[in-house]
């Protein structure tokens, strides 16, 4: 039987890419959804040659396909900070503290609870 690690380490080894410095002639310059780059990572895995302007139909594909994405995906759910969140409340460790919360059980965050 192989070793697994081994098998990982090997792979590895042979998925990393080492980009030198960025050639003279390199050509991307695109930072956002108005100018989009396109690459071919099989020869240019360093990302050096945009080759967007060489196939439009490409990066017109793919950013239709993007869109179909994004008018799918469900809004973030962050919120704001919570300061009673604060780990000196709950025995100095990050917990899911708001299916705690009782103002009677925890006298250092009574006043968080306060109007």
């Amino acid at each position: 039987m192989p070793n697994v690690l081994e098998n990982i380490e090997a792979r590895y080894e042979n998925s990393e890419v080492l980009c030198g410095k960025v050639p003279k002639d390199a050509t991307a310059s695109c930072n956002d959804i108005n100018n989009p780059c396109l690459f071919n990572i099989l020869y240019d895995p360093c990302e050096y040659y945009d080759v967007s302007k060489l196939y439009p139909s490409i990066v017109d594909k793919l950013l239709k396909k993007l869109e179909f994405y994004n008018s799918t995906a469900v809004p973030p759910g962050n919120q704001p900070p919570d300061p009673r969140a604060n780990p000196v409340y709950w025995n100095y460790t990050w917990t899911n503290w708001y299916d705690y919360i009782d103002e009677n059980s925890n006298p250092k965050a009574q006043y968080l609870f306060s109007p």
